[in-house]
């Protein structure tokens, strides 16, 4: 696993591919027109702004999860991105999604939403974490519909628990 931004080569056409936005592929533009940098170079120039970093933590396909939490830590926004990465990045298991949740800005409702949509949670922790979250009878309800772990028997349990879902 790669553990030092300076091993990782950036190019303006994994920029591309990730579809990062116009202000920062001009920015990487003028900081390096050879069209490719380190990571860490990327990080300490200039132009690079702190809501690039967590963008990239978030959406960069060439982060790992060590290189994706210094990124955070270095954004414009911590507490912020450490519930968007717990929700979307790919790069997210469940132990890392959990430790993600509890330093985000808002762990309620990042519970809601991580039990709802994303894919590291499993039909054991989806219930804990709709339990925890800002209001469980919401969330359990757009579980039901949209959670991948969802089974008939946790439906069940969800819907005795909160109530019908067409309440």
């Amino acid at each position: 696993m790669v553990r030092d931004m300076n091993d990782i080569i950036v190019t303006r056409e994994m920029l591309v591919a990730d579809e990062v936005c116009d202000p920062a592929m001009e920015a990487f533009y003028e900081a390096f027109p050879n069209g490719s940098a380190t990571l860490q170079q990327i990080v300490e120039h200039q132009l690079c702004e702190p809501a690039w970093l967590g963008w990239l933590a978030l959406n960069a396909s060439f982060v790992t999860e060590d290189i994706a939490m210094e990124l955070i830590q270095r954004s414009d926004d911590p507490g912020y991105y450490y519930g968007e990465a717990a929700v979307w990045a790919d790069w997210v298991a469940a132990e890392t999604g959990t430790i993600l949740i509890q330093h985000s800005g808002f762990p309620k409702n990042y519970c809601g939403e991580c039990a709802v949509l994303s894919g590291w949670v499993t039909d054991q922790l989806g219930p804990s974490l709709i339990s925890k979250s800002s209001d469980p009878k919401y969330y359990a309800r757009r579980a039901i519909f949209y959670a991948k772990w969802m089974t008939p028997e946790i439906k069940a349990e969800l819907i005795a628990k909160y109530g019908d879902c067409h309440e």
